[in-house]
């Protein structure tokens, strides 16, 4: 099989970034995060390696390199296109678990979505049976445009879907750990929106794939940055990032009028352990970490930490104590509506320890023993209570 130099270029370049993507896949699949959205990105990966290889023999069969009757070569056309938009797909149910979107939050959710991708694949197959539907000649022209065009709303429209959810989302979360993925998420179209427009143009030189591979690893990229700052099991800020973000705050020489440290933890988490064991106590911990975030999004006043087991940290700036109270109502109303949402046989309530700014208490770690002290208070307050009622355990509904 001889082949001109443009095949073997072509050939060489994909061979280049399937490399490349194995490379990332491994990491990506020894990260100890099983969070949906990996899993979601893992999968996005493997399917760009096999439309990448679907793409190759399409191409060296349409070259002439690899012969086969022209129906071959059509039918060919037809896989990439069906691959390119599972493809939008994957990236659709990876990009709205990172954000972590009701539309993909259970697996029926997610198979609802598929919907399209499935009657797009159908309407391509028809149109090449029953007529000439669309393909590309020699010279890389799209022979029947129009049906072209609107069969690439399918794709297009799962990629612009997430990036327009991500743009909201920037502009909504006050969260800096989660906006560079966010950013990614929006410029990953871009990337491949300009790659395609100068593959149209320079047909025979294989630019998409080193397009997506830019796309990807630049995601990838932010990926790394969030698993650094990013409590897996929560999907809130890990205790590394609040401590950063509480010694820069409190800086020598910060400005600050008013700071309000609150150091949360789960009533009786040992007997959720205990009773329902570690995966109902991980639950409690995800659905603590969410009312958390549904309690403080939006708000620039406040951060959101797990700072270690059973223990979230939350920080308001420019408030007062009242404000800080009627956020821990917010938080618990939150709580206790995910809890009925997800029919919970056992009721989790949270204590609670307020620490502002003060002499004396004008460094991290002190207004972290602050907090932590007023803490043990209330939770020796709430056992002292609930003994005298008998009822010094867990509340099982």
């Amino acid at each position: 099989m001889l082949m001109d130099p443009y095949s073997v270029f072509f050939l060489e370049a994909h061979i280049v970034c399937i490399f490349f993507y194995i490379i990332i896949l491994t990491n990506v699949r020894h990260s100890e995060d099983k969070q949906q959205s990996v899993i979601s990105f893992a999968q996005t990966l493997i399917g760009q390696m096999v439309y990448f290889v679907v793409n190759t023999v399409w191409f060296l069969t349409q070259r002439g390199t690899i012969p086969v009757p022209p129906i071959v070569t059509s039918w060919l056309l037809v896989i990439d296109y069906s691959i390119s938009c599972i493809l939008a797909w994957q990236w659709f149910a990876y990009s709205e678990s990172v954000m972590k979107s009701s539309i993909v939050s259970t697996p029926r959710r997610r198979r609802l979505t598929f919907i399209p991708v499935g009657f797009s694949a159908v309407l391509i197959i028809i149109l090449f049976s029953f007529s000439e539907g669309f393909y590309f000649d020699l010279s890389g022209e799209v022979i029947n445009p129009a049906v072209y065009g609107v069969i690439l709303i399918v794709p297009f429209g799962y990629v612009f879907y997430s990036a327009f959810n991500a743009y909201k989302r920037i502009r909504e979360s006050k969260y800096s750990t989660e906006r560079p993925i966010y950013v990614a998420l929006i410029c990953f179209p871009i990337i491949i929106i300009i790659g395609g427009t100068l593959q149209s143009f320079y047909y025979y030189y294989p630019i998409m794939c080193f397009t997506c591979l830019l796309a990807m690893f630049n995601v990838y990229i932010r990926f790394l940055r969030s698993a650094i700052s990013i409590d897996a099991l929560t999907g809130i800020n890990n205790r590394h990032q609040f401590d950063f973000f509480l010694a820069k705050k409190l800086a020598p020489g910060s400005d600050i009028a008013s700071f309000y440290l609150i150091m949360i933890d789960i009533d009786y988490f040992k007997q959720i352990n205990d009773k329902f064991g570690h995966t109902e106590g991980d639950h409690a911990l995800m659905m603590v970490g969410e009312a958390l975030r549904k309690s403080c999004s939006g708000d620039t006043r406040c951060f959101v930490a797990r700072y270690g087991g059973d223990e979230f940290a939350v920080t308001m700036q420019n408030s007062t104590e009242a404000e800080a109270k009627d956020l821990l109502n917010t938080i618990q109303k939150n709580l206790d509506l995910l809890q009925k949402e997800n029919r919970k046989n056992y009721s989790i309530k949270l204590s609670y320890g307020i620490a502002g700014l003060a002499p004396g208490r004008n460094k991290p770690e002190e207004l972290i023993k602050a907090a932590d002290k007023e803490l043990y208070k209330q939770k020796q307050l709430t056992h002292i209570s609930e003994g005298r009622r008998g009822n010094n355990k867990l509340s099982v509904r």
